[in-house]
């Protein structure tokens, strides 16, 4: 009940007021994590959990209005096995969304989204499905961490980035790349030419 306190506090607060009337929830969720910036990760998923749940409660339609998919918006879901689409709108996976999401087995990335965030997937252990459409650009700094991919992905042309933690401690990573790519550049430089193939 307390992070049920903090979140109304948080509400009150004139600038998030003026975000809320405005339908600017990007801008409310930026807050969020300047807000919650000196308690530990989990803490601030569940408060970010709680600031969601409220919305809902009240018929706020979040997702239309947003750009990036917040900061842990799904974070430890246990009910989420597939992702298969996202509204055209939303053109970032932001830091942790899909966090420890256990039973996440599949998902499907469209090239409206620009940016897989750091860490969006990280510990998804049942992740085996990952299909990134062209358009796609950037893969962040630990994106699918700690997942176990059982097919192959592939990695669109349109990619331009890769952290170079992006796939870090990823089991079974098979990765299927374009011939002169930026990932295959990138697969040359990082990873055992056994973990990945080339095509034209």
């Amino acid at each position: 009940m307390i992070i049920y306190d903090i979140v109304d506090k948080f509400l009150s607060d004139e600038e998030n007021i003026k975000a809320l009337n405005a339908n600017n929830f990007d801008k409310l969720f930026e807050n969020v994590v300047s807000f919650t910036d000196e308690v530990d990760e989990e803490m601030q998923a569940h408060f970010m959990q709680a600031l969601v749940n409220i919305l809902n409660k009240a018929d706020i339609d979040v997702m239309s209005h947003i750009t990036s998919l917040p900061q842990y918006y799904y974070y430890n879901d246990k009910m989420l096995g597939e992702v298969g689409t996202f509204p055209e709108n939303i053109t970032e996976i932001g830091w942790g969304c899909f966090w420890m999401c256990e039973n996440l087995e599949k998902v499907h990335i469209p090239g409206t989204v620009k940016i897989i965030g750091s860490y969006a997937f990280s510990g998804c252990e049942s992740l085996k499905t990952i299909i990134i459409d062209e358009g796609v650009e950037r893969i962040e700094q630990g994106a699918f961490a700690y997942c176990d991919l059982g097919d192959k992905i592939a990695i669109p042309r349109s990619v331009k980035f890769i952290d170079g933690d992006a796939f870090e401690d990823v089991t079974s990573l098979r990765a299927v790349v374009y011939e002169g790519s930026y990932a295959h550049k990138w697969f040359e430089a990082y990873a055992d030419e056994d973990v990945y193939e080339v095509i034209k």
